[in-house]
């Protein structure tokens, strides 16, 4: 029973964290927009942002 404990916070923090990577790219798309770069652009340029990595996120923390 443990060790499916385990495996299902391990598969919520990754979740968690594809989420939080999304949020990042979009949150970037209405800056870059807000800022006056085509909506176009601001979109492929977005699609490239992935926010920070899983290793700088683990960093933050401790």
């Amino acid at each position: 029973m443990g060790v499916l404990r385990l495996v299902g916070r391990l598969g919520g923090a990754a979740l968690g964290f594809l989420w939080a990577r999304r949020r990042a790219s979009r949150a970037f798309y209405r800056r870059l927009v807000r800022a006056g770069v085509p909506e176009e652009a601001a979109r492929d340029l977005a699609d490239g942002y992935h926010g920070p990595s899983l290793l700088e996120l683990f960093n933050r923390r401790g």
